[in-house]
């Protein structure tokens, strides 16, 4: 038996077949849509564990002990596939082996900005020796002479951590904030207007700048991962990975008064705001922390913690009917920055009483300067005033923002709650209409759990005018247009890098 084989019938494995092949909507032959402007990207949060490659492939060389003492060596590899919303991209990850049993299950997309992404995955040879999940930073280019890159993410060590706890930490799907900064700044803050006046009050950047291609000059060439974690009642300690020292920190924070820290959060999405992360529970408020400006323990010999603000999101709207949903957040709520502004949107699914099929559904949503204390309703949308209807009785989740077309919102819908087929959509709140249809196969997870990231690292991966940054025998996956449907329930569908030295990861 092969060294892969062996690992495999010892730990078993718990990926999905489906993973081994790309997803069915990826060939379906449509015609490319040349209008697309690359600047957003809905990506599926789970790799399809198959060998890809094109213009946006970063490679990392990886080294591992097998039995006997012997190293094998290989280069494992990150493929994105990209696509116009409300199609879903994809990525891939492999190694150039091309063995998908080296992984116990899909790696997973843990945070994305900007240029950047982190991605979360468990080989099935670390289990034993390693903490249980591994890191990587895939790092889009930049500059147009540049290529995509692919690190390890180092984990953090124990000497950071609180004495009391000795367990390692693990940073969790959706629970890590990218903060993009340029190294060569004269200044050490990036300015951040906060929700308080205990903080500064310099004018938040422009953070709907955009381009037409990675070439067009993007300086930021540094970034810092952060975490925070709960260790009890009012207990958070802010982690912080620094590109530039290539080190992880722990900083205490405290919140400006005991009494404004919020009875319960559990976080489950983390945005970025000018020099600032905010950790959200989707059900409850935002977690608001300077990250990027240093701390009293940086600035001056005596400690002292970085401030928490906490600020409550809008009253959930779903009623517990008959309906019976009690998924995750995200299935009802989301949040996003658009043009320098915190925006949310709370989903509400009709039902008559005694029903457990949806008839319609409402959005609304909400918005607030970095400098506001709260949110102010920006707008609201039923079902039944969409200028192009579509079938009441479709269970509709992950209300999902753009965070470069404002006022455009994806939604999921299904028939049924258990089935595999969907589709996406793309509603303009302004126009009241769907604006776009695209078919989304959840086939590795038939339930309306299984979703996707919101990302603009398309925007970066962009091929030029001249398509000069596309490698050879790459494939682009385009976008397309479709005449608007109906939605019709009875058929589910419109009716219509650089390559550096060897991890040793053991």
């Amino acid at each position: 038996m092969s060294d892969d084989g062996f690992l495999e019938s010892l730990f078993g494995k718990f990926y999905h077949d489906e993973s081994l092949r790309p997803p069915p909507e990826s060939g379906d032959g449509e015609a490319e849509d040349d209008s697309w402007d690359w600047h957003e990207a809905l990506v599926d949060n789970a790799a399809y564990m198959i060998y890809e490659r094109n213009h946006t492939t970063a490679q990392c060389p990886v080294s591992r002990k097998v039995r006997g003492g012997g190293v094998k060596q290989d280069f494992l590899q990150v493929t994105f596939c990209l696509s116009q919303p409300p199609h879903i991209s994809y990525f891939c990850m492999s190694y150039t082996s091309r063995d998908p049993s080296q992984f116990r299950c899909e790696p997973t997309i843990f945070a994305t900005e900007g240029n950047l992404a982190v991605i979360g995955l468990i080989h099935n040879w670390t289990l034993q020796n390693s903490p249980s999940c591994v890191y990587f930073v895939y790092r889009a280019p930049i500059l147009g002479s540049q290529f995509p890159q692919l690190t390890l993410l180092p984990h953090p060590p124990s000497e950071v951590f609180p004495e009391q706890y000795e367990s390692e930490c693990q940073l969790g799907h959706n629970e890590i904030g990218i903060l993009r900064y340029r190294s060569n700044s004269a200044s050490k803050h990036l300015p951040f207007t906060p929700p308080t006046p205990t903080l500064s009050h310099n004018p938040a950047p422009a953070l709907s700048r955009r381009r037409k291609s990675h070439t067009t000059g993007d300086d930021y060439d540094a970034y810092k991962i952060a975490t925070l974690c709960y260790y009890g009642t009012n207990q958070y300690v802010l982690y912080i990975y620094d590109s530039v020292a290539d080190a992880w920190s722990r900083t205490p924070t405290a919140f400006p008064r005991p009494q404004d820290a919020p009875p319960e959060h559990l976080c489950n999405r983390v945005i970025t705001v000018g020099g600032a992360m905010g950790w959200v529970d989707l059900w409850h408020g935002i977690l608001l922390c300077d990250v990027h400006v240093p701390s009293p323990a940086e600035e001056e010999e005596s400690p002292g913690p970085r401030l928490l603000h906490y600020v409550p999101l809008p009253e959930p709207m779903q009623p517990d009917n008959d309906l019976r949903l009690h998924g995750f957040s995200s299935f009802f709520r989301d949040i996003a920055v658009v043009n320098g502004r915190i925006k949310f949107v709370d989903l509400q699914l009709h039902a008559s009483p005694g029903s457990r099929t949806p008839n319609g559904w409402t959005a609304v949503t909400w918005s607030m300067a970095p400098g506001d204390s709260g949110f102010s309703k920006d707008g609201e949308l039923n079902s039944c005033d969409l200028v192009n209807p579509m079938e009441p009785s479709l269970f509709v989740a992950h209300p999902t923002l753009s965070s470069h077309h404002d006022g455009v919102l994806y939604l999921m819908t299904k028939a049924s709650m258990d089935d595999s087929v969907s589709q996406v959509i793309a509603v303009n709140m302004k126009n009241k209409e769907i604006e776009r249809t695209a078919k989304y196969t959840t086939h590795r997870e038939a339930c309306m759990d299984f979703a996707y990231t919101r990302a603009i690292i398309s925007n970066f991966l962009a091929p030029d005018s001249k398509g000069t940054t596309k490698r050879p025998g790459s494939v682009l996956q385009g976008s397309f247009r479709k005449k608007l449907p109906v939605i019709n329930p009875s058929t589910h569908l419109p009716t219509m890098g650089d390559e550096g030295d060897a991890m040793d990861l053991e």
